[in-house]
């Protein structure tokens, strides 16, 4: 959500550039942008549309992106019950 988005860009701007996609769709379009190419992506595990599980899928098999090419960084905001 907005909020963890925000708490996550505070903690992490003052060393690095962060590009913010609310989708799997939007981060495959930055890809695809020919941007600068990012050093690590983080993705909540449930995102509207495709799932982090979804995106990592299509990032390492029809992408072709390895661990070392685009490391990625599961989240969730989802607590046990």
């Amino acid at each position: 959500d907005d909020i963890n988005q925000e708490v996550i860009e505070q903690i992490l701007s003052s060393e690095f550039r962060i590009v913010r996609a609310m989708n799997g769709m939007e981060a495959f379009a930055y890809l695809d942008s020919g941007k600068e190419f990012p050093s690590l992506m983080l993705l909540d595990v449930m995102m509207p549309g495709l799932t982090g599980f979804q995106v990592v899928k299509e990032i390492r098999n029809k992408r072709n992106l390895s661990h070392s090419q685009l490391p990625v960084v599961m989240l969730s905001a989802r607590s046990p019950q």
